[in-house]
């Protein structure tokens, strides 16, 4: 099962992974591609609590689609 999180820019979205994760414990994934060459990425990434996706994105969606586990994307 998918949740998700959709917002323009500088509207929360990060707020939001931050909350989840910080009070909830709640990971999330992203649909795109980061930018992974950015100073501090990893750091970012894990103060978040972003998961990489497991596979490219049009395989990864029906797989969080069909899950019985909660997604948070």
């Amino acid at each position: 099962m998918i949740t998700w999180i959709a917002s323009y820019p500088r509207s929360g979205n990060t707020l939001i992974r931050l909350i989840l994760k910080e009070v909830f414990g709640l990971r999330t994934k992203s649909k795109y591609d980061d930018d992974k060459s950015v100073p501090g990425y990893d750091k970012m990434v894990e103060l978040l609590g972003q998961e990489p996706l497991e596979a490219a994105w049009r395989e990864a969606l029906p797989q969080l689609r069909e899950s019985v586990e909660e997604h948070f994307v």
